[in-house]
């Protein structure tokens, strides 16, 4: 934990400025929707309008992975899924010959 906050100390100071902007951004937004709800309701469609660009606004900061780290994750997934799978079939396969040895 010590070695992220030196690691962050060490940055830049431009991280702690864009956390600055956000910050700033939100009290802005604030104050701007309580002078909206003053002036009245936008109305529904109004509303969905708001939601869309909201959405809109989100999407663009999604990190979105290219294509050769979705194949990699995938593959990772997919390794994983075949290794627990060989796990599942040699544990029910040991309990299996063990059950009938016990029966008969």
């Amino acid at each position: 934990m010590l070695f992220l906050k030196k690691q962050a100390s060490s940055e830049s100071g431009s991280i702690l400025d864009k956390a600055r902007q956000m910050v700033n951004k939100k009290g802005d937004n604030k104050a701007s929707k309580s002078s909206a709800s003053k002036k009245g309701a936008k109305g529904f469609f109004g509303s969905i309008k708001d939601f869309l660009i909201g959405v809109k606004i989100e999407l663009k900061k999604v990190y979105w992975p290219t294509r050769r780290e979705t194949m990699i994750y995938t593959g990772v997934v997919l390794g994983t899924v075949a290794f627990v799978m060989l796990l599942i079939w040699l544990f029910d396969d040991v309990l299996t010959y063990a059950l009938s040895i016990i029966v008969n």
